[in-house]
């Protein structure tokens, strides 16, 4: 695996005979390249929720974030205040799903239709 901002460069040659070279999907073949600079930088943009929606005691939050979210490294229960009417309704988990950038928080209380949740 790579990490951030290591050097990181790219080069193809394509073989001179044989089936064994890079081609796209109606079998044209790619033509060499030297080698060339990728891009790796550290990541420095901030997660950013696009949506959430509440369902019975499960609320999931949607990130916007072009990267997936960190499952590991994640925000414990008492990070987050949630209110439903106006009350506190306590997190007793949460759970990072990175690849569909959702973070899903267990709530103690099921919320219902037509309740304000912030």
């Amino acid at each position: 695996a790579v990490t951030g901002g290591e050097a990181v460069s790219v080069a193809y040659t394509r073989p001179a005979t044989g089936s064994a070279t890079l081609r796209d999907t109606t079998g044209n073949v790619a033509a060499s390249f030297s080698a060339m600079e990728v891009g790796n930088g550290p990541d420095t943009t901030a997660p950013v929720i696009g949506m959430a929606s509440a369902s019975g005691d499960q609320l999931v939050l949607i990130y916007t974030e072009a990267n997936k979210l960190d499952a590991v490294h994640t925000a414990n229960s008492a990070a987050f205040a949630v209110h439903v009417n106006g009350v506190a309704n306590a997190v007793r988990a949460v759970a990072v799903d990175a690849a569909a950038k959702t973070v899903t928080l267990t709530l103690s209380t099921p919320v219902t239709g037509g309740e304000t949740v912030r």
